[in-house]
This record gives C-alpha cells, sequence and structure tokens, in this order.
C-alpha cells in the first residue's frame, strides 16, 4: 500500500488524447516536417495506367478472332495487346511499332523502347514465340540508354530558348540606352548581367542532347539555332560594353 505524506494529494491522471488532438498533432508533425524540408509521401497519388488493344484488327473484333495475347509490363503498368495472328507470326518490331502509335505518350518513337524477353533484349526481326503456343506472352519494357536524357535536353532547351529571347530583347532596350548616351552604372551592371547569362547557355548548349523526334516540331528551338542565336547576342554585348560611356 502507498502512504501519503499528510496535505500531498495525488495528481490528477493524463487525460486521454481526442480524435482532434491527434490530428491536429499530426498536421503539426506535418508541417514541421515541411518546414524542415523533410518530403512526405503521397502513397497512391500516381495510379498505374492499364490499357488493352488489339493489333490487327478492330478494337471490337470478336474473341473467337484472337489468337493470342502479350503483356507488356512497365513498372505499375500494364499494357495488354490482343493478337489476330499467332505468337509465332508476330515480330517484337510489330509489338513496338503499336505501343508507341496507341499506347504510350506521343512523341516516343519504336526506336527507344526496350522489350526484355525471358532475360534478353528482343531484336525487332524475332518472332515472339516460334513454339506456336497461344498462352499469354509476357514482356518487359524499357527505354533505351539516353532516352530519358534527351527528354530533359528538350525540356532544357526549351526554358533557355525562353530565356534567350528575354535576354535578346534586354539588349535591344540596353543598346537605345547605349546609343542615346543614357548609360550610368547601372545600364554597365545590367549588361554585364545579360552576357552572363548568354556566356552561360554558350557553355552548356554544346552538351544538351535533345530527342530527334521533337526537333522537327521545335524549328527555331533547334541547338544550332539557338547556338548561333547566343552568340550574335553575345558579339552585341560585347561591343556594348565596350560603348559604354558614363
Amino acid at each position: 500500500m502507498l502512504m501519503l505524506v499528510p496535505g500531498y494529494a495525488m495528481p490528477p491522471p493524463p487525460a486521454q488524447s481526442t480524435q482532434g488532438e491527434a490530428q491536429a498533432a499530426g498536421a503539426a508533425a506535418a508541417g514541421a516536417a515541411a518546414a524542415a524540408g523533410t518530403e512526405i509521401a503521397d502513397e497512391g497519388s500516381q495510379e498505374p495506367v492499364i490499357l488493352e488493344g488489339v493489333l490487327g484488327g478492330p478494337q471490337d473484333v470478336a474473341d473467337e478472332a484472337i489468337a493470342g495475347s502479350v503483356l507488356v509490363r512497365q513498372g505499375q503498368n500494364r499494357y495488354r495487346i490482343r493478337l489476330t495472328k499467332g505468337l509465332h507470326e508476330v515480330t517484337f518490331g510489330d509489338i513496338a511499332d503499336y505501343l508507341a502509335a496507341q499506347m504510350l505518350p506521343p512523341g516516343i518513337p519504336p526506336s527507344e523502347l526496350r522489350l526484355i524477353s525471358k532475360g534478353k533484349t528482343a531484336s525487332r526481326e524475332d518472332v515472339l514465340d516460334k513454339s506456336g503456343s497461344n498462352k499469354e506472352f509476357s514482356i518487359l519494357l524499357l527505354f533505351r540508354e539516353g532516352f530519358h536524357l534527351a527528354e530533359e535536353g528538350t525540356r532544357w532547351m526549351r526554358e533557355q530558348a525562353e530565356e534567350l529571347t528575354q535576354a535578346e530583347a534586354k539588349i535591344t532596350s540596353l543598346a537605345k540606352r547605349v546609343e542615346a548616351n543614357f548609360c550610368d552604372a547601372e545600364t554597365s551592371l545590367q549588361l554585364a548581367e545579360v552576357a552572363g547569362r548568354v556566356e552561360t547557355f554558350l557553355q552548356s548548349v554544346e552538351s544538351v542532347r535533345v530527342n530527334a523526334t521533337k526537333l522537327p516540331a521545335m524549328e527555331e528551338l533547334g541547338p544550332h539555332l539557338l547556338r548561333d542565336r547566343a552568340r550574335k547576342a553575345n558579339d552585341r554585348l560585347q561591343a556594348l560594353r565596350k560603348a559604354v560611356r558614363f
């Protein structure tokens, strides 16, 4: 038995936390994590892609006309292709062409797809299965080395093209001030800032890879044209910086 000193009372038991308090604590912890730069995973935020199509016939072809099927796996994504021909008559090239044309996001050429079967990279000319089996055939889909790098290069080129256009407009504005002899220390600083941006672009553009399939649509955004624009802008900047008088 616990004996208490006269005049001493036991402290009240701790109150049970309510659901609202628990939620508030969770929100506070999440806020603290965000403030500290901790990334909080959002499970299920990206739904897997599940598509089905028919190679060699209309999408509503009768089941009795289907000779086999192929399941293509790419991460969580699943692409099921039903075939009107046997597996021994369909090549991996046929599958790659169908995936690029009908199932994958636009702009991905079949040549960038790497199809893995039985642990090996398949050639376009290889047939799916020479045995004549009609069981569902499974393929793993990957992208060839450098594809994602080229995609990033294309995105970078678009962003840099916008910045180069802004730099050219700034150069034109500063040129008017220089030609009118309205120059001061701020003009010189702005010229130096724009020159730094243009020089950085020139140093980077040589090493950037661009997805070849995007070049026709990019037109004036091609690496060579952008490089020529940047060189002209750089030459004009150097001339303006020499002409500054204040």
